[in-house]
């Protein structure tokens, strides 16, 4: 009993640990809100992250469920602050980088996930500068975010995964009476890849 429960695929210990991971992210907002002086997440926010989270743990191969996981509740998260202030803090996007990479590991799946981050790192570093020269640029700190898609969805994936969720962004955007020309949150639509990418399996 003891080994299914502490088995890093095995679904109770999958969920304990996004569980867990998404109380510190939220405590990780909280701190950082504080400090700063801005709106935190809240508890209803953070368990709405938790259930996409769960969700896409779940939908997700046994063997990638836990990075799936621990990805969506890091950047759900840290998502709320990007549509409150424009903003994901730093340290819940390193610390959610790593922990996905460490499950990929547990994994046994270390090479795909470290391909995935190379490529989509690339690929949001190259928006990154395209926009720049036509001023319409990704925020920087999104860029370590889009390598945690790759990390957990990996190289072949992520790309996908990731069009569909800035597709749909679009869309709700428009519906929302957005305008486009203005800054938008990519947030939500980088947390959507990596539910998106877990439905596609």
């Amino acid at each position: 009993m003891t080994d299914v429960l502490f088995n890093v695929q095995s679904v109770p210990f999958t969920l304990l640990l996004i569980v867990v991971w998404a109380i510190v992210v939220a405590l990780f907002d909280r701190r950082n809100a504080r400090r700063e002086r801005v709106q935190a997440v809240s508890i209803v926010e953070t368990i709405g992250v938790l259930v996409a989270a769960i969700a896409g743990s779940l939908f997700a191969p046994r063997d990638e469920g836990l990075a799936v996981g621990l990805a969506i509740a890091g950047i759900g998260i840290a998502a709320y602050g990007d549509i409150r202030h424009r903003f994901m803090w730093e340290e819940i996007s390193v610390s959610t980088c790593f922990a996905v990479l460490a499950a990929r590991a547990l994994s046994g799946t270390a090479g795909a996930a470290l391909y995935g981050m190379l490529l989509m790192a690339a690929l949001a570093l190259l928006a990154y500068f395209v926009g720049q020269y036509f001023g319409k640029e990704m925020g920087f700190g999104d860029v370590l975010p889009v390598a945690t898609v790759g990390a957990a969805l990996g190289f072949v994936l992520a790309p996908m995964a990731m069009f569909l969720a800035c597709v749909l962004f679009v869309l709700v955007a428009v519906a929302l009476r957005k305008r486009l020309d203005a800054a938008l949150p990519f947030g939500p639509a980088i947390a959507g890849a990596v539910l998106i990418g877990s439905l596609l399996r």
